[in-house]
C-alpha cells in the first residue's frame, strides 16, 4: 500500500492539548522578575498541535495602536516612513560598511520564505496540471517548515529586534506600528493556509484527486505571496537602512 503524505505535521516538541485548550486565552503575568518587551511586541499566537493539524492559540491584544496602511491596501511605505530607505537605496546596501552578517543572514532567511512559498505553489499549480508525482508528501513537508519557520521568526522580530530598532529613530515609531499589524494579520493568512492544506491533504489520504481542493489552496497561495512580498519588501526598507545609519552605536 502507497504511504500516505501526513497532515501539516507538528513542530519539533509542540505538545497536543485538549481541544478545549485551543480557545482564546490570556498570558499569566510575568513575576520573573526579567524585562519584557514593549506590549505591542508581545507575540498574539503559538502554535499547538492536534492529530496532524496546526491550530492557532490566540493570546489578548494589550495594546491598541494607531491605525496603520493596512497589508491588504498598501503599495509600499508612505513617504514620511522612507527618510531612511531613501537615503540608503537597495542596491547599494550590501557595499556598505555596516552591513554585517547578521543583517546578511536575515535577508536569506527572507529569501528562502520566498522561495519555499514559490515551491508549494508551483507544486500545486504541477498537481492540478497533472503532472506532480509527490504532492502529497512535498506539500505536507514544505508547509509545515513554511508555517513553523515564518511564525518562529515573526515571534525573534517581535520579542527582540523591533524594540531595539525603534528606539533608534523615533521618525520610524509608526513604521514599527505597521509591521506589527502585518504580524497580526498574517497569523490570520497563516491559519487559512493551513486549513486550505489540511483539506487538500485529508482530501488525498482518502484517495481523491483533490482538485478543487487545490484549486482553493492554489488561490490561497498566490494570496498569501502577495500579503508576505509586501511585508518582506517593506520591512527590509525599514530595518536595513536603520542598521546602516546607526550601525556604528548599535551594540
Amino acid at each position: 500500500m502507497a504511504r500516505r503524505a501526513p497532515l501539516i505535521p507538528a513542530a519539533r516538541g509542540a505538545v497536543c492539548p485538549p481541544m478545549a485548550d485551543l480557545r482564546p486565552t490570556i498570558p499569566p503575568e510575568d513575576t520573573s522578575g526579567k524585562k519584557k518587551p514593549p506590549e505591542r511586541f508581545r507575540s498574539r499566537t503559538s502554535i499547538v498541535h492536534r492529530d496532524g493539524l496546526y491550530f492557532w492559540r490566540k493570546a489578548a491584544i494589550f495594546v491598541p495602536m494607531t491605525e496603520p496602511i493596512s497589508i491588504e491596501t498598501r503599495k509600499g511605505l508612505p513617504a514620511h516612513l522612507r527618510v531612511l530607505a531613501d537615503r540608503y537605496p537597495r542596491a547599494e546596501w550590501r557595499g556598505h560598511m555596516n552591513f554585517n552578517d547578521l543583517t546578511s543572514f536575515w535577508l536569506e532567511r527572507h529569501l528562502m520564505f520566498r522561495q519555499v512559498l514559490d515551491k508549494v505553489i508551483g507544486d500545486t499549480q504541477a498537481h492540478l496540471d497533472g503532472k506532480a508525482t509527490r504532492y502529497g508528501p512535498e506539500l505536507s513537508r514544505y508547509t509545515g517548515f513554511f508555517l513553523n519557520q515564518l511564525h518562529g521568526h515573526h515571534q525573534i522580530e517581535d520579542q527582540h529586534y523591533f524594540p531595539q530598532f525603534m528606539a533608534m529613530d523615533a521618525r520610524l515609531e509608526q513604521a514599527f506600528e505597521i509591521l506589527d499589524a502585518d504580524h497580526h494579520a498574517l497569523d490570520h493568512h497563516l491559519n487559512s493556509l493551513a486549513d486550505h492544506t489540511n483539506l487538500v491533504l485529508r482530501a488525498l489520504q482518502q484517495g481523491q484527486t483533490a482538485r478543487d481542493e487545490a484549486g482553493r489552496l492554489l488561490a490561497a497561495q498566490e494570496g498569501f505571496k502577495t500579503f508576505l512580498d509586501r511585508h518582506l519588501m517593506d520591512e527590509e526598507e525599514i530595518i536595513v537602512p536603520i542598521v546602516l545609519e546607526y550601525g556604528a552605536e548599535m551594540s
